[in-house]
């Protein structure tokens, strides 16, 4: 039973709306807003001078592509898949890095080895090309210097991450779920894969590293949309508009 003190509801995504309305709310009193995002903290490097100088700057090797994740380290993000999908790409693919950040905990600071299993496998199988940051305050400029990013989460809502990576400018990689697909479209501004598909994944990665124009279109369209549909200022009129109908 939904309470009728409420005039609307604030839904972020498509799934939260069929869910409102299947719990008993009436459409008409659903509205969707969707998470602001910076344009101006997330956003790319003019140059290619910039991303080298940055990525010096941040100790991390200029001539590699570099696929970034960002979450926290665990199996409802993805990981298992996305380190078994990193392991058959590499094998064939020497100048590349995946960078990992974030924590296993919400506990800011380095990971430890010894929290989780796998992020220890992973240094004794030897599987390469892989830096672990842990936690970062300075996402945007990770995402700055990055190449491309990927996101194989097993559900979101709405992933404000991913939003900041299209406003990064960066080709998406993700998982097919709801809250991805309603930001990826499929071989337009990026590629979505079937969940805890670790070889789909690995061709995915194989197909935007061998193809710099693709990911270079994929990105424009992503910062173009970030921009018409999540700028923070967009998004706060419309919160605006909301409450002044209220």
């Amino acid at each position: 039973m939904v309470p009728k003190i409420f005039n609307k509801f604030v839904s972020i995504s498509k799934e939260i709306t069929d869910f409102l309305v299947k719990s008993g709310v009436p459409i008409e009193k659903i509205i969707q807003i969707p998470t602001g995002v910076s344009s101006e903290i997330f956003k790319p490097l003019v140059s290619s001078e910039e991303k080298t100088d940055l990525r010096e700057e941040l100790g991390l090797p200029a001539n590699k592509t570099i696929f970034l994740f960002v979450g926290r380290l665990v199996e409802t993000k993805g990981i298992n898949t996305l380190l078994e999908a990193w392991e058959m790409f590499e094998k064939d693919n020497n100048d590349v890095l995946l960078v990992m950040v974030g924590d296993v905990n919400k506990n800011k600071g380095k990971i430890s080895t010894s929290s989780k299993p796998w992020i220890k496998e992973t240094d004794d199988e030897k599987i390469e090309n892989i830096d672990f940051l842990g936690f970062r305050n300075d996402v945007n400029r990770l995402m700055q210097i990055s190449d491309i990013f990927v996101f194989p989460s097993l559900s979101e809502g709405l992933p404000n991450v991913v939003i900041e990576a299209m406003m990064s400018g960066l080709p998406v990689i993700a998982s097919d779920i709801p809250g991805n697909s309603d930001l990826i479209s499929h071989n337009i501004n990026g590629i979505l894969v079937p969940v805890k598909n670790a070889q789909l994944l690995s061709n995915a990665m194989n197909l935007l590293v061998n193809n710099k124009n693709v990911c270079k279109k994929m990105g424009k369209i992503n910062r173009k949309l970030a921009k018409d549909n999540f700028d923070i200022a967009k998004v706060s009129d419309k919160f605006m508009k909301l409450i002044e109908e209220i």
